[in-house]
């Protein structure tokens, strides 16, 4: 009688690509020995941030790697931590994440959610975590709240744009970043900034507002740690942007989630939350100013 072999099996699972970004410059830059060594090491430690989190590291494919999770969270956990491990080593990786169904047979896993976890990790901007609609509706309810829309995009292989979101990390914290992908568009939306009974509204009608210690400010926030003209608040295609211009830096702290220190450079404000100006919010005093987004 002659043994017949397993037939491949299907099963739902969260389907992680991660590539490691300019390989190819650093082959260039260092030559092949030295490059592969830190291409080898940097792929060995994004294994092991996978399997540390509950993921199988399929296989490695050139400067990356594909990955399979029974579950999104641990995914998701995995995907920050990969872009954590990666700037350590002085790498940066995209990375792109998708939940559907995969074929598994002779130890790989194949079919449309690893095709489309691909095209992902494609369009990904370096040092981002891209996930689909179908990855995001996987997510516990408050990792839902860890992540943002970005413009739907075109990819190969699909008649429809991919509905996509960016996971927002912190480099500091492992938890959240702002990435600059535009977000999806919002026809009315509004921003409430208030303090100490002041307060501004920016829409189409009121497109900045500038927050300091200066008299001459829309928002004046007299303290030792402001800046004469601290932050500015502008719209920007249905957007809010708070672009630091301070000595000591802003912080901005959206509501249940960390905190995100942000210098001589811009965040997107999403939702409501708080602005701490120039000092640290676990030790700052004083109240700080608070945000919220009327759509």
């Amino acid at each position: 009688m002659t043994a017949t072999s397993p037939q491949p099996s299907a099963v739902r699972s969260g389907v992680l690509i991660v590539d490691i970004v300019q390989s190819t410059a650093l082959y260039e830059e260092l030559g092949n020995v030295e490059a592969r060594r830190r291409v080898g090491a940097c792929l060995e430690s994004l294994g092991q941030v996978a399997t540390g989190r509950g993921g199988q590291v399929i296989k490695s494919m050139g400067d990356g790697l594909l990955c399979r999770f029974l579950t999104s969270d641990g995914a998701a956990d995995a995907a920050v931590g990969m872009c954590e491990v990666a700037g350590r080593q002085n790498l940066e990786v995209r990375v792109g994440l998708h939940y559907g169904e995969v074929i598994e047979d002779g130890g790989d896993i194949f079919g449309d959610a690893v095709n489309t976890a691909s095209r992902v990790a494609d369009v990904a901007n370096p040092g981002e975590v891209l996930i689909t609609k179908d990855f995001r509706d996987t997510l516990p309810a408050f990792m839902r709240g860890l992540v943002r829309p970005v413009q739907p995009v075109s990819v190969k292989g699909k008649r429809e744009p991919l509905e996509l979101f960016a996971v927002l990390r912190d480099s500091s914290t492992g938890t959240m970043v702002v990435t600059n992908r535009p977000a999806a568009r919002a026809e009315n939306a509004a921003l409430e900034i208030t303090y100490r009974g002041q307060s501004v509204r920016l829409d189409r009608d009121r497109s900045a507002v500038t927050i300091g210690r200066d008299p001459d400010n829309d928002l004046v926030v007299a303290s030792d740690w402001t800046s004469r003209r601290h932050v500015r608040i502008y719209h920007r295609m249905s957007k809010f942007m708070l672009v630091d211009q301070s000595a000591n830096g802003t912080y901005v702290v959206f509501d249940g989630q960390a905190k995100l220190y942000v210098h001589r450079e811009e965040t997107v404000l999403l939702r409501s939350g708080r602005i701490h100006l120039g000092a640290d919010p676990d030790g700052q005093e004083g109240e700080p100013v608070h945000f919220a987004l009327k759509t």
